[in-house]
């Protein structure tokens, strides 16, 4: 071969080798611009969803107050504002010097009385009179010793919390010595829902659990945390709209619970089985939402990936997944466990554009 030959033939050569690395690197750079996709399968599976609330147990808190029935002087305190303690439990000593000074000078009177009335044969209209003023400090005998307590303590009528408690110093007849408020059992939880959350929490799917602290009221006094599972039983409209829901305990405590003590209320759902794809999954355009299938074709270069839009009616979602199905009249196979669908792509993808797939 000439030596011109020789010249062209490489130069030919070098020609087709440097559109080949042009073509080959072309293509990487074709390739690297093409939009990257994850891939995710549907499954047939039920939504859950799990929604907290703030509640509280329900009921009015009862209470007792323990009223000065004279005018007493207070010398002790015997218990403190935030005890718990029982019926009959000290709370106040009081000074009933008084008291028993009168007492015994109307005892006094009253043996006076019936002595003078047995001493002597009175008529019947002066017999009368006399026994009418014997009744009278009788009267007045029982009325003051039922004004004060007979040992000068004053006791807890109901068991509960000491909220009030007066401190030493007089005290008007009538006046508030103290207050306890009653440790009465409540047996519900309340607490709001929207009105969009109403259907779940009475569904048959939902559980609902309750958490809260219980205190005890033996000693050693001990705060228990509880978890037990609701019952709801009723719903009233809210004032502050929405929902009250009143459920029952499963498994009541052993120590009674406060009305007005908070609860932690956490519903969960749970759906009848769908068609589901993940959120990620789920695009929304000018046609409504729609779900991007990767698919396979051969070209030139060898197989590669590309997406079909498939436009769907997302029935329900929860956190993770939402639950579609085809249109009317569209494919019946176009939703289905054996497609992979496009999430989480680099940029917005158009439909029937080649993709890369995520390894």
């Amino acid at each position: 071969m000439s030596k011109h030959k020789r010249t062209v033939v490489k130069a030919a050569a070098a020609l087709a080798l440097f559109l080949l690395v042009c073509t080959a690197a072309a293509r990487s750079v074709y390739t690297l611009m093409l939009p990257q996709v994850s891939t995710a399968g549907a499954q047939i599976a039920a939504l859950r969803s799990v929604d907290v609330y703030a509640g509280q147990f329900a009921g009015e808190s009862a209470g007792a107050d323990v009223l000065a029935e004279g005018s007493w002087t207070v010398t002790e305190q015997l218990a403190a504002v935030g005890d718990r303690v029982e019926a009959g439990t000290p709370l106040l000593r009081i000074d009933i010097t008084d008291f028993q000074i009168q007492l015994q000078q109307l005892q006094a009177s009253i043996q006076q009385q019936r002595n003078t009335i047995n001493g002597t044969n009175w008529t019947g209209g002066d017999r009368l009179v006399l026994n009418q003023q014997l009744a009278a400090l009788e009267m007045q005998y029982r009325q003051l010793a039922d004004s004060f307590p007979a040992d000068g303590i004053v006791y807890a009528p109901a068991a509960g919390t000491v909220s009030t408690l007066a401190g030493p110093g007089l005290a008007a007849r009538g006046s508030v010595l103290a207050h306890i408020t009653a440790q009465t059992a409540a047996g519900q939880v309340a607490f709001t829902v929207p009105a969009a959350a109403l259907e779940r929490v009475f569904s048959s799917g939902a559980a609902l659990e309750c958490a809260f602290t219980a205190v005890s009221t033996q000693q050693p006094i001990r705060a228990r945390q509880y978890e037990t599972a609701l019952l709801p039983a009723r719903a009233e409209v809210s004032q502050t709209g929405g929902y009250t829901v009143y459920a029952d305990l499963e498994q009541q405590p052993e120590e009674p619970v406060a009305p007005g003590t908070a609860a932690t209320v956490t519903v969960e759902s749970k759906s009848e089985n769908y068609t589901c794809v993940p959120l990620s999954a789920i695009f929304y355009g000018t046609d409504g939402p729609c779900v991007y299938q990767v698919l396979q074709r051969d070209t030139i270069w060898g197989t590669e990936h590309y997406v079909q839009a498939v436009s769907v009616e997302v029935i329900d979602s929860d956190a993770v997944n939402a639950a579609v199905e085809n249109l009317p009249g569209a494919d019946a196979a176009a939703i289905n466990v054996s497609t992979r669908y496009a999430c989480y792509p680099s940029r917005a993808l158009v439909d029937g554009e080649t993709v890369r797939v995520a390894s």
